[in-house]
């Protein structure tokens, strides 16, 4: 009787260590992804703000423009050169994302605090403002297209997606069933959620 039942106890230990251990990694990775996404997005967030402080700055005369205009400028630049600085940080050294984003970074700064930022007789300056909004829009796309080829590295790199699309090549291959790639499907829902 005794081995009946560590026949059977003993299995199912294994097979719930081993389930615990998956769900808990599956977690972890997916709470890096929602931490990476939501860095991203509040990155998206600061520059979107910075060309709003921008866009009510520029187009006025200096005699217009208050401290309190050219304080939440300031702030706007301060607040893009830390979250683009973390997620230039965070991203791998050699990474696409990083000199993608750096590039892009660089140039929002020169425009967003260029121009007749400060002057003391600046006339109302809207090709500066046109300036900072396009160069806004540039690093939006760069900060999109960085999310997007960080959180593919992401899945890429994770052994269980790789486990995952090894046994659909093998059933493919072997038994002539078709199924959709883990990777393939964890990119699309990625891809599919809403921007702003």
């Amino acid at each position: 009787m005794h081995f009946a039942v560590s026949s059977v106890v003993t299995p199912a230990v294994v097979a719930s260590a081993v389930s615990l251990f998956f769900n808990h990694r599956s977690e972890k990775k997916r709470a890096a992804r929602d931490y990476l996404t939501k860095a991203f997005d509040s990155a998206r967030d600061d520059v979107r703000r910075a060309v709003e402080y921008a866009v009510d700055y520029f187009p006025l005369r200096s005699d217009e423009r208050t401290p309190a205009k050219e304080a939440r400028l300031l702030m706007g630049d301060r607040d893009v050169r830390l979250s683009i600085g973390a997620l230039i940080d965070f991203s791998a050294e050699s990474g696409p994302s990083r000199n993608l984003l750096q590039s892009a970074l660089d140039d929002f700064i020169s425009v967003l605090t260029g121009g007749s930022f400060q002057s003391s007789a600046a006339d109302a300056d809207l090709d500066q403002a046109r300036l900072v909004a396009s160069a806004g829009a540039a690093l939006r796309a760069a900060i999109a297209k960085a999310r997007h080829l960080e959180l593919e590295d992401a899945v890429k790199s994770d052994v269980l997606s790789r486990s995952a699309d090894r046994l659909r090549l093998y059933l493919n291959e072997n038994m002539g069933v078709e199924s959709e790639p883990l990777a393939d499907r964890e990119m699309e829902e990625m891809n599919n959620k809403p921007a702003e």
